[in-house]
């Protein structure tokens, strides 16, 4: 009786496991997706400053300062050969924002880069580097928008997984009640 039990139960397990597999799998899909969308803002933003760019510095324009700690827009900053930002509107803690040598240094090396920046506890930035003759220009944004939406996927994604799982047990246990009652003798 214990092993018809068991048998019952395993096509319940493995639909269990197949749904937790294609949830995650969704979930993962839909968060590097949105992710990499991050990143198209600020390539489009190097695109821009290095086609209207009539000097040897892309962006020396002025233009409005972007506070990246607080702002969703995206900005721009132009590190010249040594490293430091020599034009831009990308600003923190009231200086124009300085990336990470290492980044700096990758793409000098490879000619561009992307990755995710935190500048501070709590400011998460997708940014996308380009080298462009002797200078380097860094253009990002602030990924709160996009973790947002990828938190709110997450929330349903796991309630949809808990009631599949919920329906799933419900089914099991129907099975084993319904099936042990079939497997009484008749009197």
């Amino acid at each position: 009786m214990v092993m018809r039990t068991v048998d019952r139960l395993v096509p319940w397990i493995v639909g269990a496991l197949v749904a937790t597999v294609a949830i995650g799998a969704v979930y993962g899909v839909v968060q590097q997706g949105d992710r990499s969308s991050a990143d198209d803002a600020p390539q489009a933003l190097i695109s821009q400053l290095v086609s209207v760019s009539g000097s040897d510095t892309p962006g020396a324009a002025q233009s409005p300062r972007v506070n990246v700690a607080e702002s969703r827009m995206p900005f721009y900053v132009v590190y010249n050969a040594d490293g430091r930002p020599i034009a831009g509107d990308g600003y923190l803690d009231g200086k124009r924002a300085r990336i990470p040598e290492g980044v700096l240094q990758n793409t000098v090396a490879n000619g561009s880069d992307h990755l995710t920046w935190e500048p501070q506890p709590g400011v998460r930035l997708a940014l996308t580097t380009a080298r462009e003759g002797q200078v380097v220009i860094a253009a990002g944004q602030s990924l709160s928008a996009f973790e947002q939406r990828t938190d709110r996927l997450g929330l349903l994604l796991l309630l949809g997984w808990l009631l599949t799982l919920a329906a799933l047990a419900c089914g099991a246990v129907l099975h084993v009640v319904l099936g042990r009652r079939l497997d009484r003798p008749s009197p």
